[in-house]
């Protein structure tokens, strides 16, 4: 990584902390609730993530 690029060093601290904090669901897991869309949400979701961003 070059050391001059902020927005490159951004990135790579945002995504450190993503895999670091990063939880996940699977789609019929009680936490998670789909609510509006057309239904090609709640038909195609794989799983549901969430992380917490710093």
């Amino acid at each position: 990584m070059d050391k001059n690029d902020k927005d490159l060093e951004i990135i790579a601290l945002t995504d450190r902390e993503w895999n670091r904090q990063q939880v996940s669901f699977e789609p019929n897991s009680k936490h998670v609730e789909i609510t509006g869309g057309d239904g090609f949400e709640k038909s195609n979701l794989h799983s549901a993530a969430i992380a917490k961003i710093v």
